[in-house]
């Protein structure tokens, strides 16, 4: 997830590899723009601490059966 704007901020102190139950779940703020979990049981993988426009804000994936 690209950050696109120069306030961009999480909800909640994220280290890594917490997983989001439900799909909509909000993450964080992109500036105005709500940043949503895309599917149930998102993990947030690497959660980035430099938040700057531009750069890698945190990556998404899901466990597979």
């Amino acid at each position: 997830m690209t950050i696109t704007s120069d306030r961009f901020e999480f909800v909640e102190n994220y280290v890594g590899l917490e997983v989001i139950a439900k799909q909509g779940s909000v993450i964080g703020h992109d500036g105005d723009k709500e940043v949503l979990t895309p599917y149930d049981n998102c993990v947030l993988i690497m959660p980035s601490r430099r938040l700057v426009r531009g750069q890698t804000a945190v990556r998404l994936g899901r466990y597979i059966d």
